[in-house]
């Protein structure tokens, strides 16, 4: 496996439209297969949504998710970007597979998804953060996640800020760009840990929606992203908070700053 990776990572990576045509190869022959897969490794997120849409009936399908269940630590970041959008089902296998990646590092971003209206995704969910999980730390409650997801947030929005970022938070930053960040050349330091923290904000207030302190933390993460560099509004999509008088929310966003020397 490890050498198809290598030889993978050589690659000009192929676009998704690309990947439908290799999965159509795979089962051909030993040589076509091999060839196949190793290009289909080499999209890396391209390929989550082709591979996830093979039909498992077909040898090319049930090939397809073989190459997925056993590659699910590299195709992750997909995965994780694919699940907003899926139905039941497909977020209940996306769930399984992250759940096999072995990075604890996603386990914020799927707490989101054990108070899925769902109960087949809650569980899937439950099952994938307590195999990925760390710790035997458990949060049961809505409003107890909620406040998890705050705390990390705006430790990553502190971090952003910091004027001398250690050598591990400059790595943990551009481990993070593949995940939070369109395609950018030279995205600056604080970028995608920015990103991440409006992600896990919007979390928090989806999971408890009445919560002042949740709102004004989305308010102050979405103003924060906003005025982090000029190059944001060129090279990201990034939500426009229109301009009006002070509400609660506000008054909050702008204490939460202050307090987080934001």
């Amino acid at each position: 496996l490890l050498k198809l990776v290598n030889e993978a990572t050589t690659q000009v990576a192929p676009s998704a439209s690309s990947v439908e045509l290799l999965i159509a190869e795979l089962g051909q022959s030993k040589q076509q297969t091999k060839d196949a897969a190793l290009r289909i490794l080499s999209a890396e997120n391209e390929a989550v949504l082709p591979l996830l849409q093979a039909d498992e009936t077909t040898t090319q399908g049930k090939l397809a998710a073989e190459l997925l269940s056993q590659n699910s630590r590299r195709f992750r970041n997909g995965l994780l970007n694919a699940l907003p959008d899926a139905d039941t089902s497909t977020k209940t296998r996306i769930l399984h597979l992250l759940g096999t990646s072995a990075d604890p590092q996603l386990v914020s971003d799927l707490m989101v998804y054990r108070f899925d209206e769902s109960g087949q995704v809650a569980e899937a969910a439950d099952s994938a953060i307590r195999r990925l999980s760390d710790s035997n730390v458990t949060l049961e409650s809505a409003e107890d996640t909620a406040k998890h997801l705050q705390t990390e947030a705006l430790e990553l929005i502190r971090i952003a800020g910091t004027t001398f970022p250690t050598i591990d938070q400059r790595l943990n930053d551009r481990n993070l760009q593949k995940r939070y960040l369109s395609d950018d050349s030279s995205p600056t330091f604080g970028s995608a840990s920015i990103a991440r923290a409006l992600k896990l904000m919007a979390d928090a207030n989806a999971i408890a929606p009445n919560d002042a302190h949740g709102a004004a933390g989305l308010l102050m993460s979405e103003m924060t992203q906003q005025a982090w560099t000029a190059k944001w509004t060129a090279d990201i999509a990034v939500k426009q908070t229109a301009p009006g008088p002070p509400n609660e929310h506000y008054e909050l966003a702008m204490k939460l700053a202050i307090n987080n020397k934001n």
